[in-house]
């Protein structure tokens, strides 16, 4: 199960990374992507589409977020000194906000998991494999 949660993630992480699509877009990708490769039933899609659309919210929820990030992030790197409390409490709010991510996220892969068969669950750690070699790279 580690191994599909990864591959979500994995590969939802690199759809979102490409600079043409949006993160909405990227996500809307990977879910059409899994259906076709895996050939999936309706329980099966519509597992799936809970999971993508949970993704999509919490991208947008974020969205804020991170630009307000970016620009504490720019006006310290522009600073004579870098200001290391603010630093470690920017990146600490980033890990604490990805961390209620995973805890809404993982029973939402597990139940789509949980849906796939023997056969399913092969090509799903087969296209983890794919994307895992795009990291390496």
């Amino acid at each position: 199960m580690r191994k599909v949660i990864l591959f979500v993630l994995v590969a939802a992480g690199t759809l979102l990374g490409c600079q043409h699509w949006t993160p909405e877009k990227g996500v809307d990708n990977f879910a059409s992507k899994m259906k076709s490769d895996l050939n999936l039933n309706a329980d099966q899609t519509a597992k799936l589409n809970d999971l993508t659309d949970s993704m999509k919210t919490m991208i947008k929820e974020d969205t804020t977020r991170r630009a307000e990030m970016r620009e504490e992030i720019k006006g310290m790197i522009e600073s004579p000194k870098l200001d290391t409390s603010k630093m470690t409490t920017i990146m600490k709010d980033r890990e604490t906000r990805m961390s209620q991510h995973m805890d809404k996220l993982t029973p939402k892969v597990a139940a789509f998991h949980d849906s796939l068969d023997d056969n399913q669950r092969k090509k799903a750690a087969e296209k983890f494999e794919e994307f895992s070699k795009h990291w390496e790279e």
